[in-house]
């Protein structure tokens, strides 16, 4: 899979500032990339932006990926006075980016069927996109297609 371009200024930021932005922005809206939010974390992300900001995620990205050998710790840069409040530079993530790997669905440790569990609890009904290499996208599909009829069922 070929990389996208990235801004060497580029920042990713905390869930917790990203969420206090999308609610002091009402015009901004997400994106869930369930891949992305597996890396620099012990545990996989999306049921906390989906409880933090279910309104506003208009978009899904489904890959899965390995447990990240790296935290945020160990990333940290420090922007005023609060220690919470942080970004990474996407720079200096590169070994992190080494990390996502694009797996196809069930081949990572991303627990899919609770995170469409809580998609299918707020009622999103919009589009994913399945970010895998192509001989692996029929069987990822097929994956999301199993767990998503059998939370219909």
């Amino acid at each position: 899979m070929e990389r996208r371009f990235i801004p060497e200024k580029t920042y990713v930021g905390k869930q917790e500032i990203l969420g206090r932005m999308a609610r002091k922005a009402s015009e901004l809206d997400l994106t869930l990339d369930i891949g992305h939010v597996q890396l620099l974390s012990e545990k996989n992300r999306s049921l906390d932006y989906l409880e933090q900001c279910p309104e506003r995620i208009r978009h899904v990205h489904a890959h899965d990926n390995p447990e990240g050998r790296y935290k945020e710790e160990d990333f940290k840069i420090s922007l005023g006075e609060e220690t919470k409040d942080f970004f990474f530079l996407l720079s200096d993530l590169k070994k992190v980016l080494d990390e996502d790997l694009y797996l196809p669905i069930g081949e990572g440790i991303i627990d899919f069927l609770s995170i469409f569990q809580a998609l299918r609890k707020i009622g999103y009904q919009k589009t994913v996109t399945v970010e895998v290499p192509h001989k692996h996208l029929k069987s990822s599909v097929q994956k999301l297609r199993e767990i998503v009829e059998s939370i219909i069922d």
